[in-house]
């Protein structure tokens, strides 16, 4: 038998063996309680079984389903979960539109057929196992708009008609009643009779004496109030006004649509008034801007379903002082915020489009823009400010304390220096009024490091006239001098080198005496040998004296 043929028979083996567990599974699913909005607990379910699968059923009683299951940080311990969805026990998968993401993944299918039984199997990746939420949800899908026109039935015919000996006007004002031509007008549960729709002027609904173009008035039983649509043309709050609706007793509660600005008699508004004059807004377009003005604080929330002025403060203010208040509602300044602040996104990216063109409008405007990656790639966060009148200019930090004592911490300024503790940097890219600790510091002077002293060309001053030189000004050459040093400070780079430099000349200046007192001890020995030998010659002849005598 060849190869290709036992990995042939192998293959059909694996597909079997798999086939008989699906179906082994899939005939043990359980049973959902419910299809439609159902969810289970967290940590209802899980997959830790041999098989490290678990298989549900429901019957379909609607033709689309949502299945979702919540994993890890959502609804259990699962990581990814996976979903399939079966028609049978036979293996036959459906595909539908997956999505993942937290571990969270769900699953859409549409075309289920109403009373058939499908098979849901809930797996993790990478054969993971965990506990994990289950949601499904069978419906039908709401119909779009035509979707459903092919069904449609039909109501009345408009045919033309013909009707002989017809001779005057006619009294009857119902004979359209029960046919297609009859119209019932309701508003909120009220049907409204004593209608009058002249050939000319008003048109009156609920009422026979209507006061404006279209008047519909409700019953006396149910209230006082009316909804007049109205053309106002000479005065009043609607001034001009297509659609106007107010109480019937009093004009302080009226409500405007399509009338001109009050102000400049321009453009299309819609605007409301409550109580008096002043409790009013407008919303609108003047044919340039779009506008929304009202003469009290604008308050936007969040909490339906509240009194908006007695409720949760609301989410942002916009005062009549042109203050906005996040998270307050008495903004002390342009912009208020109670709260953590984010800023984000391309619109901030002062490497590319329009803002990289925005500082080229700071020049003389005292403002400031906040964004980042200025340098273009490094991503680093950016202020830019622009001195407007100012002299300086740049970036000054604050302490206010509780005592309303104000402390300048550190001021960048505009040149690029500076200053901690001070307001002056002398002219120092860096300077600290107050002591300074530092692991390391490395310092890189401009000037040449001193290694030049030990060049054969270079040429030590003679000690004399160092002495000369300390005996008349007190301080090394080269040095500065005590008074120089308590104005200006000393130059920590230039001052290692100055001392690095008189190491190394005083380093050759201990050679050079070394040589010499080498020198002066060679020949103090010499002349120690030639002084013994001496002694040596003396003690000869004085022994060659005693012999003679």
């Amino acid at each position: 038998m060849t190869k290709p043929l036992i990995l042939f028979f192998l293959v059909i083996a694996f597909r079997t063996a798999v086939a008989q567990t699906i179906v082994k599974d899939c005939e043990m699913a359980q049973s959902l309680p419910q299809t439609v909005d159902y969810c289970s607990g967290n940590d209802q379910y899980n997959n830790q079984n041999p098989q490290k699968s678990t298989w549900f059923q429901f019957t379909a009683t609607a033709v689309d389903v949502n299945i979702s299951v919540s994993g890890a940080g959502s609804g259990g311990t699962l990581i990814n979960p996976q979903i399939k969805l079966y028609s049978d026990c036979s293996g036959t998968e459906l595909v539908g539109n997956n999505l993942s993401g937290n571990n969270v993944t769900s699953l859409y299918k549409g075309g289920l057929v109403i009373g058939n039984t499908y098979y849901i199997e809930i797996t993790g990746e990478n054969d993971g196992t965990g506990t994990y939420k289950l949601c499904l949800n069978n419906y039908n899908p709401v119909i779009k708009p035509g979707q459903d026109c092919a069904t449609a039935s039909f109501l009345c015919s408009t045919a033309a008609i013909s009707q002989q000996n017809v001779v005057g006007a006619g009294q009857n004002n119902d004979e359209a009643k029960g046919t297609c031509l009859s119209v019932s007008l309701f508003i909120p549960g009220i049907l409204l009779a004593q209608n009058t729709f002249p050939s000319s002027g008003n048109a009156g609904i609920g009422t026979t004496s209507p006061q404006a173009p279209l008047d519909i008035t409700v019953s006396a039983t149910v209230g006082t109030s009316n909804i007049p649509f109205q053309n106002f043309t000479t005065s009043g709050a609607g001034i001009g006004a297509q659609f106007f609706i107010s109480s019937k007793t009093s004009t302080s509660s009226q409500f405007f649509i399509n009338f001109p600005n009050p102000s400049s008699g321009t453009g299309n508004w819609l605007g409301y008034r409550f109580g008096s004059a002043t409790n009013k807004w407008y919303f609108g377009d003047d044919g340039t801007h779009a506008y929304f003005q009202t003469i009290h604080d604008m308050r936007f929330g969040t909490n339906a379903g509240s009194d908006p002025s007695t409720s949760n403060t609301p989410a942002m203010v916009i005062s009549t002082s042109q203050t906005v208040g996040i998270g307050t509602t008495t903004p002390l300044s342009t912009l208020q915020v109670n709260g953590t602040m984010i800023t984000s996104g391309t619109s901030a990216n002062f490497a590319t489009g329009t803002p990289a063109t925005l500082p080229n409008n700071l020049a003389n405007t005292g403002q400031m823009l906040i964004g980042w990656n200025r340098n273009t790639g490094s991503g680093e966060t950016d202020f830019i400010g622009n001195q407007g009148t100012g002299t300086t200019g740049g970036f000054a930090f604050y302490n206010h304390n509780n005592s309303n004592t104000e402390t300048q911490l550190m001021w960048i300024q505009g040149n690029g220096n500076v200053a901690i503790g001070t307001t002056d940097t002398k002219g120092y890219k860096l300077a600290v009024n107050g002591n300074v600790v530092a692991n390391s510091v490395t310092v890189k002077p401009n000037a040449n490091w001193p290694d030049f002293v030990f060049s054969k060309k270079y040429r030590l001053t003679p000690l004399m006239a160092v002495a000369n030189y300390i005996a008349q000004y007190h301080h090394l050459p080269e040095m500065p001098d005590a008074s120089k040093v308590q104005e200006s400070g000393i130059n920590v780079g230039e001052m290692n080198r100055l001392l690095l430099k008189k190491v190394e000349e005083l380093t050759l200046y201990m050679i050079e005496k070394d040589k010499q007192i080498s020198q002066e001890h060679s020949l103090i020995e010499n002349q120690q040998s030639e002084i013994n030998e001496l002694k040596r010659q003396v003690s000869s002849l004085s022994l060659e004296i005693g012999h003679h005598k």
